[in-house]
């Protein structure tokens, strides 16, 4: 009779739970699920509902605790890992939810959609070849899926398997030409094998069918800078600036180009550009003052250099070249002591030390000159 009666109890506590749990009163759901376990901690069906409620709520830490305990009681059910394992993707353990769909899978290997979950998640924890497996599993049931090709050359790119990576790429094309990312895809992978003509081609192939993307040309730019064809370089980078005027970056490297091209004027115009739109870019005062040095106006070059050296003051590279500027024009005190300040910030040209002595030497002259001058106006006022 006491039999019959708690069993009844968790049937009737059991249909009130579910019905709570149908009607979204999750919170119900629980307290009446946790009466259930309270009355048979062996009733599996009770601690996966409570994994699903507060699954529904959100706690995921406590729906895997509800999982986990039914998972003790039925070690071999599917549905239980699989929900386990989605949490443990929610909470961002990719490791143990990959533990789970590998479990699920020994008990079903045909379920290729969470063949498929798996695989994103190998290639999110960094496990590349077994995201390649688990991917042309899947490629088995849907060889006409240009996503997993896509998805294949992802991870063929992140092994540097650059050829491998553009071969899975172009099959994803060849199931879906409208992709004109895949284009950008193949061109960068192109680039980083430095087939530099091949990259602009398939960047070619993307501005077909979207011309007006800034990106795109400063790619085809720096492509050119590779091949040193740096008037194609200049062209790109001034349409890329066209559809985007307010991109720094291209400004700096027009004047990149130009400097390749000893076009010292056009380089310092689009630098100082880039500084209007990129003020604290102490770099860029940098280059600006190399311009100037080429153009030889010392003076000019020492104000971009200071600039520079304001916004980074740990740059020896900056002391050193405004050292040089002060030495060129004279300043010798000025030159001395960046040429230390480079030193100590660990700037190792060896020319460094020739132009302190060649400094010292050059003080000791004017100073020289001083007395010699200093002698001959105390012989003229004794006259």
């Amino acid at each position: 009779m006491l039999f019959n009666f708690l069993n009844k109890s968790r049937k009737i506590d059991l249909e009130t739970a579910n019905n709570k749990f149908f009607v979204n009163d999750f919170e119900g759901a629980i307290q009446e699920y946790e009466k259930v376990i309270e009355d048979d901690p062996s009733y599996t069906l009770a601690f996966d509902r409570l994994g699903d409620a507060h699954k529904e709520l959100k706690r995921y830490d406590k729906a895997i605790e509800y999982y986990s305990r039914a998972i003790e009681l039925e070690h071999h059910t599917k549905s239980f890992l699989d929900k386990r394992g989605h949490c443990f993707v929610e909470i961002g353990d990719y490791l143990n939810a990959i533990l789970d769909y590998s479990e699920s899978l020994e008990i079903d290997e045909t379920d290729h959609f969470l063949v498929h979950k798996r695989a994103d998640l190998q290639f999110k924890v960094g496990h590349f070849h077994e995201a390649i497996a688990d991917y042309s599993l899947v490629l088995n049931i849907t060889p006409d899926d240009y996503n997993i090709y896509d998805k294949i050359g992802n991870c063929y790119l992140e092994l540097e398997k650059l050829d491998k990576a553009v071969e899975f790429f172009k099959m994803a094309l060849d199931i879906n030409p409208d992709d004109i990312y895949m284009y950008d895809k193949v061109g960068d992978a192109f680039f980083k094998m430095k087939k530099y003509q091949d990259a602009i081609d398939e960047y070619r192939n993307f501005l077909i069918k979207k011309p007006n993307t800034d990106y795109i040309y400063d790619k085809i730019g720096d492509a050119y800078i590779k091949l040193g064809f740096y008037k194609n370089a200049i062209e790109n980078y001034n349409k890329a600036i066209s559809i985007n005027s307010e991109n720094s970056y291209l400004f700096d490297k027009l004047g990149d180009a130009y400097q390749k091209l000893n076009n010292y004027d056009n380089a310092i115009e689009n630098y100082l550009k880039a500084v209007e739109l990129s003020p604290n870019s102490y770099y860029i005062y940098d280059k600006v003052g190399t311009s100037y040095v080429e153009l030889e106006k010392y003076n000019q070059a020492v104000i971009y250099f200071s600039k520079a050296i304001e916004l980074n003051s740990e740059d020896a590279f900056a002391f050193n070249k405004r050292a040089n500027c002060y030495h060129k024009i004279g300043n010798f005190d000025g030159a001395l002591l960046d040429y230390d300040m480079a030193i100590e910030l660990g700037a190792d040209d060896q020319n460094i030390i020739l132009n302190i002595k060649d400094c010292l030497i050059k003080l000791d002259e004017q100073l020289t000159i001083e007395q010699q001058e200093r002698i001959a106006r105390e012989k003229q006022q004794n006259k």
